[in-house]
């Protein structure tokens, strides 16, 4: 009698190929969108940890105020207040003093001001001054990217700071 050898199969049948491919493709569609929005959410974060900074850093200039008896002068006084070399308006630093108060890079931030606003906005925003596109950047609805700051010019002063982070 003839023995017959079994030959074993190597490799993998179309069907197992096509099922690995289907499942794959699968785990790719659900993945891949938390993927490309990384980019806004980095952004929407570092914008996040300036607005904090930017409220530490105007509440320790104004307890420096405090500690000086500067906190009761406006900015309109000669000489005019400075805690540090930030000039003050009743203990809280003006809008110009800002960006050297936190450091803003001009490579990285765009600051716009708009009569008693400051805005900070990514520098990867580039619309023209008075587009529309602009006014949806700096303003507070779906498309806006920004940090703003306004500072009250009557005493006592106050100030405000929020973010408006839907359009970056």
């Amino acid at each position: 009698m003839q023995k017959q050898t079994i030959k074993k199969q190597v490799g993998f049948t179309l069907v197992e190929l096509i099922t690995v491919i289907a499942l794959l493709s699968v785990l790719v569609i659900t993945a891949l969108p938390k993927f490309i929005d990384i980019s806004s959410d980095a952004k929407r974060a570092t914008m996040r940890q300036l607005e904090g900074t930017l409220r530490e850093a105007t509440k320790l200039v104004y307890l420096k105020s405090v500690l000086e008896g500067e906190e009761n002068i406006s900015k309109i006084a000669v000489p005019p207040p400075d805690v540090d070399g930030i000039l003050t308006h009743y203990g809280y630093p003006i809008r110009s003093e800002i960006q050297g108060l936190v450091n803003l890079s001009e490579n990285d931030w765009r600051i716009e001001e708009q009569g008693t606003y400051l805005f900070i906005l990514p520098a990867d925003i580039t619309a023209v001054v008075n587009s529309q596109a602009y006014y949806d950047a700096i303003g507070t609805g779906a498309d806006a990217c920004n940090i703003t700051f306004q500072q009250s010019n009557i005493r006592p002063s106050h100030q405000s700071i929020t973010s408006y982070l839907d359009g970056c």
